[in-house]
Protein backbone atom coordinates (compact mmCIF):
# COMPACT_ATOMS: atom_id res chain seq x y z
CA UNK A 1 0.00 0.00 0.00
CA UNK A 2 2.78 2.46 0.98
CA UNK A 3 4.80 1.48 -2.11
CA UNK A 4 1.78 2.03 -4.38
CA UNK A 5 1.06 5.39 -2.75
CA UNK A 6 4.70 6.44 -3.19
CA UNK A 7 4.64 5.40 -6.85
CA UNK A 8 1.37 7.26 -7.36
CA UNK A 9 2.82 10.46 -5.88
CA UNK A 10 5.91 10.06 -8.09
CA UNK A 11 3.64 9.78 -11.12
CA UNK A 12 1.80 12.97 -10.14
CA UNK A 13 5.12 14.81 -9.83
CA UNK A 14 6.26 13.37 -13.17
CA UNK A 15 3.15 14.58 -15.02
CA UNK A 16 3.33 17.93 -13.22
CA UNK A 17 6.92 18.50 -14.32
CA UNK A 18 6.32 17.32 -17.88
CA UNK A 19 3.28 19.49 -18.59
CA UNK A 20 4.88 22.60 -17.11
CA UNK A 21 1.54 24.13 -16.12
CA UNK A 22 2.02 27.00 -13.69
CA UNK A 23 0.73 27.09 -10.10
CA UNK A 24 -0.80 23.58 -10.22
CA UNK A 25 -0.48 23.02 -6.45
CA UNK A 26 -1.99 26.42 -5.65
CA UNK A 27 -4.86 25.85 -8.04
CA UNK A 28 -5.60 22.40 -6.63
CA UNK A 29 -5.52 23.84 -3.11
CA UNK A 30 -7.82 26.67 -4.23
CA UNK A 31 -10.40 24.19 -5.56
CA UNK A 32 -10.26 22.24 -2.33
CA UNK A 33 -10.83 25.49 -0.41
CA UNK A 34 -13.82 26.41 -2.58
CA UNK A 35 -15.36 22.97 -2.08
CA UNK A 36 -14.65 23.09 1.64
CA UNK A 37 -16.57 26.37 1.84
CA UNK A 38 -19.37 25.04 -0.41
CA UNK A 39 -19.93 21.94 1.68
CA UNK A 40 -19.51 23.86 4.90
CA UNK A 41 -22.40 25.93 3.60
CA UNK A 42 -24.27 22.67 2.98
CA UNK A 43 -24.02 21.74 6.65
CA UNK A 44 -25.23 25.18 7.70
CA UNK A 45 -28.19 25.00 5.29
CA UNK A 46 -29.22 21.49 6.40
CA UNK A 47 -29.04 22.22 10.13
CA UNK A 48 -30.72 25.64 9.89
CA UNK A 49 -33.62 24.16 7.88
CA UNK A 50 -33.88 21.19 10.27
CA UNK A 51 -34.08 23.59 13.23
CA UNK A 52 -37.21 25.15 11.74
CA UNK A 53 -39.02 21.79 11.93
CA UNK A 54 -37.70 20.70 15.32
CA UNK A 55 -38.03 22.69 18.50
CA UNK A 56 -34.62 21.71 19.77
CA UNK A 57 -31.14 23.13 19.98
CA UNK A 58 -29.45 21.00 17.32
CA UNK A 59 -25.91 22.27 17.81
CA UNK A 60 -23.75 24.49 19.95
CA UNK A 61 -21.34 25.29 17.11
CA UNK A 62 -21.06 29.08 17.14
CA UNK A 63 -21.20 29.65 13.36
CA UNK A 64 -24.27 27.47 12.85
CA UNK A 65 -25.96 28.90 15.95
CA UNK A 66 -25.36 32.38 14.55
CA UNK A 67 -27.25 31.56 11.33
CA UNK A 68 -30.07 29.86 13.26
CA UNK A 69 -30.53 33.06 15.24
CA UNK A 70 -30.26 35.17 12.07
CA UNK A 71 -32.41 33.08 9.75
CA UNK A 72 -32.76 35.96 7.27
CA UNK A 73 -29.12 35.30 6.26
CA UNK A 74 -29.99 31.79 4.97
CA UNK A 75 -30.50 32.98 1.34
CA UNK A 76 -27.04 34.60 1.51
CA UNK A 77 -25.52 31.23 2.51
CA UNK A 78 -27.33 29.54 -0.40
CA UNK A 79 -25.96 32.15 -2.84
CA UNK A 80 -22.45 31.79 -1.41
CA UNK A 81 -22.64 28.01 -1.79
CA UNK A 82 -23.48 28.47 -5.48
CA UNK A 83 -20.61 30.94 -5.91
CA UNK A 84 -18.10 28.60 -4.24
CA UNK A 85 -19.25 25.66 -6.38
CA UNK A 86 -19.01 27.76 -9.54
CA UNK A 87 -15.50 28.99 -8.70
CA UNK A 88 -14.40 25.42 -8.04
CA UNK A 89 -15.67 24.23 -11.44
CA UNK A 90 -14.07 27.23 -13.16
CA UNK A 91 -10.75 26.67 -11.43
CA UNK A 92 -10.54 22.88 -11.96
CA UNK A 93 -11.52 23.04 -15.63
CA UNK A 94 -9.10 25.90 -16.19
CA UNK A 95 -6.34 23.71 -14.74
CA UNK A 96 -7.49 20.73 -16.83
CA UNK A 97 -7.45 22.75 -20.06
CA UNK A 98 -4.04 24.29 -19.28
CA UNK A 99 -2.57 20.84 -18.70
CA UNK A 100 -4.09 19.59 -21.97
CA UNK A 101 -2.82 22.63 -23.87
CA UNK A 102 0.76 22.26 -22.61
CA UNK A 103 0.77 18.51 -23.15
CA UNK A 104 -0.52 18.83 -26.72
CA UNK A 105 2.20 21.36 -27.53
CA UNK A 106 4.76 18.99 -25.98
CA UNK A 107 3.41 16.05 -28.00
CA UNK A 108 3.36 18.01 -31.26
CA UNK A 109 7.00 18.92 -30.69
CA UNK A 110 7.74 15.23 -30.15
CA UNK A 111 5.92 14.27 -33.37
CA UNK A 112 8.02 16.79 -35.32
CA UNK A 113 11.23 15.91 -33.51
CA UNK A 114 10.97 12.12 -33.51
CA UNK A 115 10.90 10.14 -36.69
CA UNK A 116 9.00 7.08 -35.50
CA UNK A 117 5.41 8.20 -34.90
CA UNK A 118 2.69 6.91 -37.18
CA UNK A 119 0.00 9.42 -38.15
CA UNK A 120 -2.59 7.34 -36.30
CA UNK A 121 -0.58 7.26 -33.07
CA UNK A 122 0.25 10.96 -33.34
CA UNK A 123 -3.43 11.81 -33.76
CA UNK A 124 -4.37 9.55 -30.83
CA UNK A 125 -1.76 11.04 -28.51
CA UNK A 126 -2.70 14.59 -29.45
CA UNK A 127 -6.38 13.99 -28.73
CA UNK A 128 -7.49 11.10 -26.52
CA UNK A 129 -4.16 10.91 -24.70
CA UNK A 130 -4.04 14.61 -23.84
CA UNK A 131 -7.69 14.52 -22.75
CA UNK A 132 -6.98 11.60 -20.40
CA UNK A 133 -4.02 13.34 -18.75
CA UNK A 134 -6.10 16.50 -18.33
CA UNK A 135 -8.92 14.41 -16.86
CA UNK A 136 -6.39 12.82 -14.49
CA UNK A 137 -5.66 16.20 -12.93
CA UNK A 138 -9.35 17.09 -12.83
CA UNK A 139 -10.30 13.82 -11.11
CA UNK A 140 -7.31 14.09 -8.77
CA UNK A 141 -8.53 17.50 -7.59
CA UNK A 142 -12.06 16.14 -7.13
CA UNK A 143 -10.67 13.12 -5.25
CA UNK A 144 -8.78 15.30 -2.77
CA UNK A 145 -11.83 17.54 -2.38
CA UNK A 146 -14.04 14.49 -1.69
CA UNK A 147 -11.76 13.44 1.16
CA UNK A 148 -12.06 16.93 2.68
CA UNK A 149 -15.83 16.87 2.30
CA UNK A 150 -16.11 13.43 3.87
CA UNK A 151 -14.01 14.61 6.78
CA UNK A 152 -16.27 17.62 7.20
CA UNK A 153 -19.52 15.63 7.24
CA UNK A 154 -18.09 12.81 9.34
CA UNK A 155 -16.59 15.29 11.77
CA UNK A 156 -19.94 16.95 12.35
CA UNK A 157 -21.75 13.64 12.87
CA UNK A 158 -19.14 12.41 15.35
CA UNK A 159 -19.19 15.78 17.13
CA UNK A 160 -22.98 15.72 17.46
CA UNK A 161 -23.17 12.04 18.44
CA UNK A 162 -19.98 10.09 19.14
CA UNK A 163 -21.79 6.77 18.60
CA UNK A 164 -21.95 7.73 14.93
CA UNK A 165 -18.28 6.78 14.68
CA UNK A 166 -19.23 3.11 14.84
CA UNK A 167 -21.76 3.52 12.03
CA UNK A 168 -19.17 5.28 9.89
CA UNK A 169 -16.55 2.59 10.49
CA UNK A 170 -19.04 -0.16 9.58
CA UNK A 171 -20.12 1.78 6.49
CA UNK A 172 -16.52 2.29 5.35
CA UNK A 173 -15.77 -1.41 5.91
CA UNK A 174 -18.83 -2.43 3.87
CA UNK A 175 -17.82 -0.12 1.02
CA UNK A 176 -14.12 -1.02 0.96
CA UNK A 177 -14.19 -4.36 -0.86
CA UNK A 178 -16.77 -3.37 -3.53
CA UNK A 179 -14.83 -0.15 -4.16
CA UNK A 180 -11.55 -2.03 -4.54
CA UNK A 181 -13.14 -4.61 -6.85
CA UNK A 182 -14.90 -2.07 -9.07
CA UNK A 183 -11.82 0.17 -9.25
CA UNK A 184 -9.63 -2.73 -10.37
CA UNK A 185 -12.19 -3.75 -12.98
CA UNK A 186 -12.55 -0.16 -14.14
CA UNK A 187 -8.79 0.17 -14.61
CA UNK A 188 -8.75 -2.99 -16.74
CA UNK A 189 -11.57 -1.72 -18.93
CA UNK A 190 -9.95 1.71 -19.16
CA UNK A 191 -6.82 0.10 -20.58
CA UNK A 192 -8.85 -1.89 -23.10
CA UNK A 193 -10.80 1.25 -23.99
CA UNK A 194 -7.57 3.22 -24.51
CA UNK A 195 -6.16 0.57 -26.87
CA UNK A 196 -9.46 0.22 -28.76
CA UNK A 197 -9.68 4.00 -29.24
CA UNK A 198 -6.10 4.06 -30.55
CA UNK A 199 -6.96 1.36 -33.11
CA UNK A 200 -10.12 3.24 -34.06
CA UNK A 201 -8.20 6.48 -34.70
CA UNK A 202 -5.51 4.68 -36.70
CA UNK A 203 -8.03 2.84 -38.88
CA UNK A 204 -10.19 5.92 -39.44
CA UNK A 205 -7.14 7.95 -40.44
CA UNK A 206 -6.06 5.22 -42.88
CA UNK A 207 -9.50 5.02 -44.48
CA UNK A 208 -9.95 8.79 -44.85
CA UNK A 209 -6.48 9.30 -46.30
CA UNK A 210 -7.00 6.52 -48.85
CA UNK A 211 -10.69 6.97 -49.57
CA UNK A 212 -10.21 7.31 -53.34
CA UNK A 213 -7.90 4.34 -53.56
CA UNK A 214 -10.26 2.17 -51.50
CA UNK A 215 -13.11 3.02 -53.86
CA UNK A 216 -11.00 2.42 -56.95
CA UNK A 217 -9.93 -1.01 -55.70
CA UNK A 218 -13.51 -1.91 -54.67
CA UNK A 219 -12.54 -2.43 -51.03
CA UNK A 220 -15.33 -0.31 -49.53
CA UNK A 221 -17.39 -3.18 -48.06
CA UNK A 222 -14.29 -4.84 -46.62
CA UNK A 223 -13.08 -1.61 -44.98
CA UNK A 224 -16.53 -0.84 -43.56
CA UNK A 225 -16.75 -4.33 -42.04
CA UNK A 226 -13.29 -3.93 -40.46
CA UNK A 227 -14.33 -0.52 -39.19
CA UNK A 228 -17.48 -2.00 -37.65
CA UNK A 229 -15.44 -4.67 -35.81
CA UNK A 230 -13.08 -2.04 -34.40
CA UNK A 231 -16.03 0.09 -33.30
CA UNK A 232 -17.69 -2.89 -31.61
CA UNK A 233 -14.53 -3.55 -29.63
CA UNK A 234 -14.23 0.12 -28.71
CA UNK A 235 -17.84 0.50 -27.57
CA UNK A 236 -17.79 -2.82 -25.74
CA UNK A 237 -14.85 -1.65 -23.62
CA UNK A 238 -16.48 1.75 -23.19
CA UNK A 239 -19.79 0.19 -22.13
CA UNK A 240 -18.07 -2.12 -19.62
CA UNK A 241 -16.28 0.90 -18.21
CA UNK A 242 -19.60 2.72 -17.86
CA UNK A 243 -21.20 -0.30 -16.14
CA UNK A 244 -18.45 -0.49 -13.55
CA UNK A 245 -18.47 3.29 -13.09
CA UNK A 246 -22.23 3.34 -12.51
CA UNK A 247 -22.04 0.55 -9.94
CA UNK A 248 -19.10 2.20 -8.19
CA UNK A 249 -20.80 5.58 -8.01
CA UNK A 250 -24.28 4.42 -7.02
CA UNK A 251 -23.41 1.69 -4.49
CA UNK A 252 -22.71 3.92 -1.41
CA UNK A 253 -25.92 5.92 -1.90
CA UNK A 254 -27.89 2.73 -2.46
CA UNK A 255 -26.40 1.13 0.67
CA UNK A 256 -27.25 4.22 2.76
CA UNK A 257 -30.86 4.43 1.65
CA UNK A 258 -31.28 0.67 1.97
CA UNK A 259 -29.86 0.65 5.51
CA UNK A 260 -31.97 3.66 6.53
CA UNK A 261 -35.12 2.07 5.10
CA UNK A 262 -34.52 -1.11 7.14
CA UNK A 263 -33.83 0.85 10.35
CA UNK A 264 -36.90 3.03 9.87
CA UNK A 265 -39.23 0.22 8.71
CA UNK A 266 -38.32 -2.54 11.16
CA UNK A 267 -36.54 -1.03 14.17
CA UNK A 268 -38.49 2.17 14.80
CA UNK A 269 -35.41 4.37 14.49
CA UNK A 270 -37.58 7.29 13.40
CA UNK A 271 -37.77 8.39 17.05
CA UNK A 272 -33.99 8.23 17.43
CA UNK A 273 -32.78 9.96 14.27
CA UNK A 274 -33.09 13.72 13.97
CA UNK A 275 -33.69 15.49 10.67
CA UNK A 276 -30.24 17.06 10.69
CA UNK A 277 -28.65 13.66 11.43
CA UNK A 278 -30.43 12.01 8.49
CA UNK A 279 -29.65 14.96 6.19
CA UNK A 280 -25.94 14.96 7.04
CA UNK A 281 -25.74 11.14 6.90
CA UNK A 282 -27.30 11.04 3.45
CA UNK A 283 -24.94 13.79 2.23
CA UNK A 284 -22.02 11.91 3.78
CA UNK A 285 -22.71 8.75 1.81
CA UNK A 286 -23.46 10.76 -1.31
CA UNK A 287 -19.92 12.01 -0.90
CA UNK A 288 -18.81 8.40 -0.56
CA UNK A 289 -20.38 7.88 -3.99
CA UNK A 290 -18.43 10.83 -5.38
CA UNK A 291 -15.28 9.57 -3.71
CA UNK A 292 -15.73 6.16 -5.33
CA UNK A 293 -16.28 7.82 -8.69
CA UNK A 294 -13.19 9.98 -8.29
CA UNK A 295 -11.08 7.01 -7.17
CA UNK A 296 -12.13 5.18 -10.32
CA UNK A 297 -11.52 8.21 -12.56
CA UNK A 298 -8.07 8.80 -11.06
CA UNK A 299 -7.26 5.10 -11.49
CA UNK A 300 -8.61 4.93 -15.05
CA UNK A 301 -6.88 8.07 -16.25
CA UNK A 302 -3.71 6.96 -14.47
CA UNK A 303 -3.47 4.22 -17.13
CA UNK A 304 -2.11 6.77 -19.62
CA UNK A 305 0.74 7.77 -17.31
CA UNK A 306 2.54 4.54 -18.23
CA UNK A 307 2.28 5.58 -21.88
CA UNK A 308 3.62 9.00 -20.95
CA UNK A 309 6.70 7.33 -19.44
CA UNK A 310 7.17 5.47 -22.74
CA UNK A 311 6.99 8.77 -24.62
CA UNK A 312 9.69 10.27 -22.41
CA UNK A 313 11.84 7.14 -22.86
CA UNK A 314 11.38 7.55 -26.61
CA UNK A 315 12.58 11.15 -26.26
CA UNK A 316 15.94 9.90 -24.98
CA UNK A 317 16.45 7.75 -28.09
CA UNK A 318 18.21 9.96 -30.61
CA UNK A 319 17.60 8.56 -34.07
CA UNK A 320 18.23 11.76 -36.05
CA UNK A 321 21.88 10.86 -36.36
CA UNK A 322 20.91 7.88 -38.51
CA UNK A 323 19.97 10.22 -41.36
CA UNK A 324 22.54 12.51 -42.93
CA UNK A 325 23.05 14.67 -46.01
CA UNK A 326 26.37 14.30 -47.87
CA UNK A 327 26.66 16.45 -51.01
CA UNK A 328 29.33 14.19 -52.51
CA UNK A 329 27.18 11.06 -52.24
CA UNK A 330 27.19 9.22 -55.59
CA UNK A 331 23.68 7.93 -55.20
CA UNK A 332 20.61 10.05 -54.57
CA UNK A 333 19.77 8.09 -51.42
CA UNK A 334 21.49 5.10 -49.84
CA UNK A 335 20.04 2.74 -47.23
CA UNK A 336 22.67 0.85 -45.24
CA UNK A 337 21.45 -1.84 -42.85
CA UNK A 338 18.30 0.12 -42.06
CA UNK A 339 15.78 -1.20 -39.52
CA UNK A 340 12.66 0.71 -38.67
CA UNK A 341 9.49 0.31 -36.61
CA UNK A 342 6.98 2.84 -35.38
CA UNK A 343 6.79 3.95 -31.76
CA UNK A 344 4.67 1.70 -29.58
CA UNK A 345 4.78 -1.11 -32.16
CA UNK A 346 6.52 -4.48 -32.17
CA UNK A 347 6.28 -4.84 -35.95
CA UNK A 348 9.49 -4.20 -37.88
CA UNK A 349 8.49 -2.39 -41.07
CA UNK A 350 11.99 -2.84 -42.50
CA UNK A 351 14.82 -4.97 -41.17
CA UNK A 352 18.45 -4.64 -42.33
CA UNK A 353 17.41 -2.88 -45.54
CA UNK A 354 20.17 -2.12 -48.06
CA UNK A 355 19.13 -0.04 -51.02
CA UNK A 356 20.37 2.61 -53.47
CA UNK A 357 18.22 5.12 -55.35
CA UNK A 358 19.76 6.60 -58.49
CA UNK A 359 20.34 10.32 -58.97
CA UNK A 360 18.24 12.19 -61.51
CA UNK A 361 16.18 9.09 -62.24
CA UNK A 362 12.49 8.34 -61.85
CA UNK A 363 12.13 5.43 -59.41
CA UNK A 364 8.75 3.78 -58.92
CA UNK A 365 7.82 2.09 -55.61
CA UNK A 366 5.04 -0.47 -55.82
CA UNK A 367 3.48 -2.90 -53.35
CA UNK A 368 0.20 -3.83 -51.70
CA UNK A 369 -1.64 -1.66 -49.17
CA UNK A 370 0.20 -1.57 -45.86
CA UNK A 371 3.48 -2.80 -47.34
CA UNK A 372 5.39 0.32 -46.27
CA UNK A 373 5.58 2.43 -49.45
CA UNK A 374 4.81 5.70 -47.66
CA UNK A 375 7.14 4.71 -44.83
CA UNK A 376 9.95 4.21 -47.36
CA UNK A 377 9.29 7.70 -48.71
CA UNK A 378 9.40 9.14 -45.19
CA UNK A 379 12.70 7.43 -44.46
CA UNK A 380 14.15 8.62 -47.77
CA UNK A 381 13.45 12.26 -46.88
CA UNK A 382 14.54 12.12 -43.24
CA UNK A 383 10.97 12.56 -42.04
CA UNK A 384 11.23 9.21 -40.29
CA UNK A 385 14.44 8.01 -38.65
CA UNK A 386 15.56 4.37 -38.51
CA UNK A 387 16.39 2.79 -35.16
CA UNK A 388 19.38 1.05 -36.75
CA UNK A 389 21.50 1.62 -39.82
CA UNK A 390 22.21 4.74 -41.85
CA UNK A 391 20.39 6.67 -44.56
CA UNK A 392 22.47 9.10 -46.62
CA UNK A 393 21.01 11.63 -49.07
CA UNK A 394 22.95 13.81 -51.47
CA UNK A 395 20.54 16.74 -50.90
CA UNK A 396 18.10 18.09 -48.32
CA UNK A 397 15.99 19.94 -50.93
CA UNK A 398 12.88 17.76 -51.02
CA UNK A 399 9.47 18.31 -52.52
CA UNK A 400 6.37 16.26 -51.78
CA UNK A 401 3.04 15.70 -53.51
CA UNK A 402 0.60 13.32 -51.86
CA UNK A 403 -2.93 12.09 -52.34
CA UNK A 404 -4.11 14.74 -49.84
CA UNK A 405 -1.90 17.79 -50.54
CA UNK A 406 -1.29 20.44 -47.90
CA UNK A 407 -3.46 23.51 -48.42
CA UNK A 408 -3.29 26.25 -45.82
CA UNK A 409 -6.07 28.75 -45.12
CA UNK A 410 -4.74 31.73 -47.03
CA UNK A 411 -4.38 33.24 -50.48
CA UNK A 412 -3.49 31.31 -53.60
CA UNK A 413 -0.08 33.01 -53.50
CA UNK A 414 0.47 31.91 -49.89
CA UNK A 415 -0.18 28.31 -50.87
CA UNK A 416 2.08 28.35 -53.92
CA UNK A 417 5.09 29.81 -52.07
CA UNK A 418 4.52 27.99 -48.76
CA UNK A 419 7.94 26.97 -47.41
CA UNK A 420 9.79 28.75 -50.21
CA UNK A 421 12.50 31.20 -49.14
CA UNK A 422 12.89 32.69 -52.63
CA UNK A 423 11.01 35.73 -53.89
CA UNK A 424 8.96 34.35 -56.80
CA UNK A 425 7.48 37.05 -59.11
CA UNK A 426 3.71 36.93 -59.49
CA UNK A 427 4.02 36.60 -63.28
CA UNK A 428 5.96 33.35 -62.83
CA UNK A 429 3.32 31.99 -60.47
CA UNK A 430 0.54 32.88 -62.90
CA UNK A 431 2.50 31.28 -65.74
CA UNK A 432 2.64 28.02 -63.79
CA UNK A 433 -1.08 28.20 -63.03
CA UNK A 434 -1.81 28.64 -66.71
CA UNK A 435 0.60 25.90 -67.75
CA UNK A 436 -0.98 23.44 -65.30
CA UNK A 437 -4.47 24.62 -66.27
CA UNK A 438 -5.42 24.82 -62.58
CA UNK A 439 -8.46 26.99 -63.28
CA UNK A 440 -10.76 26.99 -66.28
CA UNK A 441 -11.16 30.79 -66.20
CA UNK A 442 -8.43 33.42 -65.93
CA UNK A 443 -10.20 34.98 -62.93
CA UNK A 444 -9.21 31.92 -60.93
CA UNK A 445 -5.54 32.84 -61.37
CA UNK A 446 -5.92 35.89 -59.10
CA UNK A 447 -3.17 35.27 -56.55
CA UNK A 448 -5.03 37.23 -53.88
CA UNK A 449 -8.00 34.83 -53.94
CA UNK A 450 -8.45 33.04 -50.61
CA UNK A 451 -8.49 29.27 -51.14
CA UNK A 452 -8.94 26.18 -48.97
CA UNK A 453 -9.49 22.46 -49.44
CA UNK A 454 -13.27 22.97 -49.47
CA UNK A 455 -13.51 25.23 -52.49
CA UNK A 456 -10.78 23.55 -54.57
CA UNK A 457 -11.22 20.20 -56.26
CA UNK A 458 -8.89 17.33 -55.36
CA UNK A 459 -7.22 17.69 -58.77
CA UNK A 460 -6.61 21.41 -58.23
CA UNK A 461 -5.10 20.64 -54.82
CA UNK A 462 -2.59 18.24 -56.39
CA UNK A 463 -1.70 20.68 -59.18
CA UNK A 464 -0.98 23.45 -56.64
CA UNK A 465 1.17 21.01 -54.70
CA UNK A 466 3.14 20.13 -57.87
CA UNK A 467 3.69 23.81 -58.66
CA UNK A 468 4.86 24.43 -55.09
CA UNK A 469 7.52 21.75 -55.47
CA UNK A 470 8.68 22.82 -58.93
CA UNK A 471 9.15 26.52 -58.09
CA UNK A 472 11.21 25.54 -55.05
CA UNK A 473 13.89 24.02 -57.31
CA UNK A 474 13.89 20.80 -55.34
CA UNK A 475 16.48 18.13 -56.06
CA UNK A 476 14.37 15.19 -54.92
CA UNK A 477 10.64 14.98 -55.52
CA UNK A 478 8.58 12.52 -53.49
CA UNK A 479 5.27 11.43 -54.99
CA UNK A 480 2.68 9.43 -53.04
CA UNK A 481 -0.32 8.54 -55.23
CA UNK A 482 0.21 12.08 -56.47
CA UNK A 483 -1.85 11.85 -59.67
CA UNK A 484 -4.77 9.80 -58.37
CA UNK A 485 -7.14 12.79 -58.54
CA UNK A 486 -6.05 14.17 -61.93
CA UNK A 487 -7.78 13.79 -65.26
CA UNK A 488 -5.98 12.22 -68.22
CA UNK A 489 -4.91 15.54 -69.81
CA UNK A 490 -3.51 16.80 -66.52
CA UNK A 491 -1.61 13.55 -66.00
CA UNK A 492 -0.07 13.81 -69.48
CA UNK A 493 0.93 17.41 -68.85
CA UNK A 494 2.62 16.58 -65.54
CA UNK A 495 4.28 13.43 -66.91
CA UNK A 496 5.81 15.49 -69.73
CA UNK A 497 7.13 18.03 -67.23
CA UNK A 498 8.62 15.28 -65.08
CA UNK A 499 10.37 13.73 -68.08
CA UNK A 500 12.05 17.05 -68.91
CA UNK A 501 13.17 17.69 -65.34
CA UNK A 502 16.53 16.66 -63.93
CA UNK A 503 15.10 15.92 -60.51
CA UNK A 504 15.39 12.65 -58.67
CA UNK A 505 11.83 11.36 -58.47
CA UNK A 506 10.72 8.71 -55.99
CA UNK A 507 7.16 7.75 -56.80
CA UNK A 508 4.93 5.54 -54.65
CA UNK A 509 1.96 4.38 -56.69
CA UNK A 510 -0.39 1.52 -57.46
CA UNK A 511 -0.57 2.50 -61.12
CA UNK A 512 3.05 2.30 -62.24
CA UNK A 513 1.96 1.59 -65.82
CA UNK A 514 0.82 5.23 -66.10
CA UNK A 515 4.38 6.52 -65.71
CA UNK A 516 7.47 6.54 -67.89
CA UNK A 517 10.05 5.59 -65.27
CA UNK A 518 13.66 4.41 -65.07
CA UNK A 519 13.69 2.02 -62.10
CA UNK A 520 11.18 0.07 -60.06
CA UNK A 521 11.32 -1.03 -56.42
CA UNK A 522 8.76 -3.64 -55.49
CA UNK A 523 7.88 -4.20 -51.82
CA UNK A 524 6.71 -7.73 -51.03
CA UNK A 525 5.71 -9.26 -47.71
CA UNK A 526 7.02 -12.74 -46.92
CA UNK A 527 6.53 -14.34 -43.49
CA UNK A 528 5.52 -10.93 -42.07
CA UNK A 529 8.81 -9.43 -43.33
CA UNK A 530 8.99 -6.71 -45.99
CA UNK A 531 11.50 -7.11 -48.78
CA UNK A 532 12.37 -4.38 -51.27
CA UNK A 533 13.18 -5.99 -54.61
CA UNK A 534 14.63 -3.94 -57.52
CA UNK A 535 13.09 -4.88 -60.85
Amino acid sequence: MIVNLKKFLQDIYFVSKLTGTKNKKKRIFLSILFLFLAFGSDIVIIIVIASLFQNANLTDIFVIQFFIENIYLLPVVVVLRQVFSYLDVLNTFSLKFDVEENLRVYLLNEVFDKGNFSIGDAYHFMNSFALSVGAFYHSLTSFLASIIQLSLYAGYLIYSDFQTLGILIIGAAVLYLPTKFFTKKGRTYAHLNWEAERDYNAHLQKVLENIFLIKLLHKVNEEIETFRKILKRFYKAHLNNQKVGTLTTSFPTFATYFLLSILLAFFNYAKVFTLDFIGILVRLFQEFSKLNKNIMLVSNNHVVIKKLYELVDNKTNIYKQNFSVVASEKKAISFRGVSFKYFNSEVEIFDDLNLNIEKNKHTIITGPNGSGKSTLLGLSAGLLFPQKGKIVSYSNKFGYVGVTPLIISGTLRDNLVYGNSKNIPDKDLIAYLEKFQVFNESAGNNLDNVVNNKILSSGQLQKISFIRSLISDVDILLLDESTSNLDENSRKLIFDLLKKSEMTIINSTHNHQDFDYDNQLKIVIENEKRLVIPS
